[in-house]
């Protein structure tokens, strides 16, 4: 007997958010899959539009009570979850084949892995582009898409799930705890997801950057300001990054991570001698280190 893998889909309000067609891919794509011992469950946030309805009328089996957020619901469900794996599926994604889990589960079998990672296709409404795992910048931004993150539940509970305060980056956070308090990691190369954009938009991201900023902060134990350079640059104190990567255990790409912030690194002082740029809305003058017009600095804080 195969080990049992929990999805969990949370859900709020499907209906009135024009979003219930999104929702029935993701159910099929669940419902699809190859690996045999997948539980799928639907944890509703009390939802009010007839949403609950429409899941009585299909058979869909669900839990709805009320929650404080999707981290909150996300936490409700590890506790719901009779898997001894779980990974978080959200209402607008879905599974891009039907080996999506098969492909993960062997491959955290196979390296005795805590948590995978994999590529997803970003799917935006002029723009679709793959998200690939980005290991090497794990330590300055999110370095995969939490949609291919299938992770064993005493993991999650240990690590006692989600950190509720943050409303947008707890999924970064998950992830660099498990990395710096020892889990490993199993990367698969292949894409196994379809992630929407539409939830979260640029301008929502950019209000909670300072919430990454602190995420990187607390976890890779930096000042403020340190934090605010490593998102902003790119790069750590090797020293630091060394320090880090210590802590982990069997890092698949440690030379990269290394290389990828020497290049950052170099970059950085490549700006600061002379930097122009005048486009998108983004403009920033800087000459031998003097910067005369930046801006950006106030969402750097």
């Amino acid at each position: 007997m195969k080990p049992l893998v929990s999805v969990i889909t949370v859900t709020k309000d499907i209906l009135k958010a024009g979003r219930k067609d999104y929702f029935i891919q993701c159910l099929q794509s669940v419902q699809d899959q190859d690996y045999p011992c997948v539980e799928h469950i639907i944890l509703d946030g009390a939802s009010t539009d007839g949403t609950l309805s429409f899941f009585d009328e299909r058979g869909i089996s669900y839990i709805s009570e009320p929650d404080t957020g999707i981290y909150n619901a996300y936490n409700k469900a590890i506790d719901a979850a009779n898997g001894e794996y779980i990974l978080f599926l959200n209402s607008d994604d879905y599974f891009s084949s039907n080996q999506a889990i098969s492909l993960s589960m062997e491959a955290m079998l196979k390296n005795k892995a805590d948590f995978s990672c994999a590529v997803a296709r970003v799917i935006g409404e002029k723009t679709a582009y793959y998200m690939y795992p980005r290991l090497r910048a794990c330590f300055t931004g999110t370095p995969f898409s939490h949609q291919t993150m299938l992770t064993s539940k005493k993991m999650l509970q240990a690590l006692h799930g989600f950190d509720e305060q943050y409303k947008l980056y707890a999924d970064y956070d998950l992830m660099l705890r498990a990395f710096l308090q020892g889990y490993k990691v199993a990367c698969i190369s292949e894409c196994i997801c379809f992630f929407r954009l539409g939830g979260i938009s640029s301008q929502q991201e950019r209000k909670f950057l300072p919430e990454m900023i602190t995420v990187i902060e607390k976890n890779c134990q930096l000042t403020r300001r340190q934090a605010v350079h490593a998102r902003r640059y790119g790069f750590l104190p090797k020293k630091k990054v060394l320090d880090l990567l210590a802590k982990t255990v069997n890092f698949p790409c440690p030379d990269a991570l290394l290389a990828y912030n020497k290049n950052s690194f170099i970059k950085y002082c490549i700006k600061q001698i002379i930097r122009i740029k005048l486009k998108h809305d983004k403009k920033c003058i800087r000459v031998l280190g003097i910067t005369f017009w930046d801006s950006e600095k106030d969402i750097w804080k």
